[in-house]
């Protein structure tokens, strides 16, 4: 809390007011460090009763996103917000979606019963009014920025490091993100992604590692430093995942060659 005000409503006021996004992140910084730490914490105890865990980062500015329209991402405040976050939403995904396997799981349909289950994971880098499969989602149940593109195997403190450092440069732009997309994104076809401008997630670790390592401003949040050792460090993981032979490939080729 700064002056009475939950930690991202405050950054949003530092904001407002033309403080340096430096400044404003610092802040963040103090803020929310004993929440993480607070979650490391429990993490052994989360993972000793959980089979399985999905999981999702939101961004809540409380009732500055409620006067201004969250919902729908019409509002100024929010605007501005989607149109840092989703220009790096492939390269933000090195982060949140930070293995091999965390890829396998940003499709929209998997082979099941009646020819396949949807998912509802996050499939394109765009923004819905309670859409679960776009990466940004305005939930209808609460005002908040919900990154669907996310899972548990994320470095918490990387992916909010990079989170506020778009969403406070998304508040000092005012340039407009373009139309909320309120439908199945599954049943769109590729013309119509062409026409909206809408990217696919990344669909492999290395590809998003690709972008990360083109983009300065995450650069910038996170540091050169740890910037270029997670991009080494993601690149080999990728090298040694891809020249490994899986079971899969074992019994799908073996009979065959």
């Amino acid at each position: 809390m700064q002056d009475g005000r939950p930690a991202f409503e405050h950054a949003a006021y530092l904001a407002g007011i033309g403080l340096e996004p430096g400044a404003v992140f610092a802040s963040l910084v103090e803020d929310t460090g004993d929440v993480f730490d607070l979650v490391f914490r429990n993490a052994k105890d989360l993972a000793e009763r959980c089979h399985f865990v999905s999981c999702h980062t939101s961004v809540s500015f409380g009732d500055l996103c409620a006067q201004n329209d969250n919902r729908d991402g019409k509002g100024d405040l929010a605007g501005r917000i989607f149109i840092r976050r989703l220009t790096v939403g492939g390269a933000l995904a090195a982060i949140t979606c930070s293995t091999v396997n965390s890829y396998k799981g940003l499709v929209a349909k998997v082979p099941g019963f009646e020819g396949g289950v949807y998912t509802w994971a996050p499939t394109h880098v765009t923004y819905g009014p309670n859409n679960r499969s776009a990466m940004l989602r305005m939930p209808q149940n609460r005002f908040c920025i919900e990154n669907r593109a996310t899972d548990m195997c994320m470095n918490a403190y990387l992916a909010m490091a990079c989170t506020t450092a778009a969403t406070v440069e998304g508040l000092g732009q005012k340039t407009d993100p373009g139309p909320a997309l309120g439908k199945d994104l599954y049943l769109m076809s590729e013309a119509e992604f062409d026409e909206t401008g809408v990217q696919r997630l990344p669909r492999t670790l290395e590809e998003a590692t690709n972008l990360l390592e083109g983009d300065e401003l995450l650069k910038a949040a996170i540091g050169d430093q740890m910037h270029n050792s997670f991009i080494q460090y993601k690149r080999d993981e990728w090298e040694r995942y891809s020249v490994s032979i899986s079971q899969w490939e074992i019994e799908e080729y073996l009979r065959y060659f």
